[in-house]
């Protein structure tokens, strides 16, 4: 039941990230009139990259925190966070530019590109995931492994 519950409230959480950018960029453009024309692109930018990233962060602490069986050690988690954080935000400009300049979705599948846009980002997000995750175990292994080593007494033969 709790991975059912967890399943379903993070894809509504990507989802919710997926859509905060543009919802951002609105709600900035809605205000912008109240900013002087000079600080505009600034105050915008910081604005809009700002709260996407931190949401995105505590997406991230969320998902790390809660969802593995077993407790991670702190700096498991931490090496997972700052490796997805990174990594999905290349994805995201790397996708972004993509989307802009390359794709030619729109000519062929019209307003239906939109779902397919989505499902492909959500593939890249959950890749990302996986892969940092895999990477925080891989450290976890080798400082088990090294501790170990380290412990391990000497034999006298």
């Amino acid at each position: 039941l709790k991975d059912l519950a967890l399943s379903l409230g993070f894809a509504v959480f990507i989802l919710a990230l997926s859509f905060a950018s543009p919802f951002l960029l609105t709600l900035e453009s809605a205000f912008s009139n109240l900013i002087p024309e000079n600080w505009q692109f600034a105050i915008g930018s910081i604005f809009v990259y700002g709260t996407s990233s931190f949401f995105t962060l505590v997406f991230l602490y969320v998902l790390f925190k809660y969802v593995p069986n077993k407790k991670a050690p702190r700096y498991v988690r931490f090496a997972s966070i700052i490796v997805s954080f990174f990594l999905i935000e290349l994805a995201r400009h790397i996708f972004a530019y993509y989307i802009a300049q390359v794709s030619s979705y729109g000519k062929f599948y019209g307003a239906y590109a939109i779902f397919i846009g989505m499902a492909v980002w959500l593939y890249y997000f959950s890749f990302i995931i996986l892969l940092s995750a895999e990477i925080a175990e891989g450290l976890f292994e080798l400082r088990l492994a090294k501790e170990a080593v380290r412990v391990q007494p000497e034999k006298n033969d």
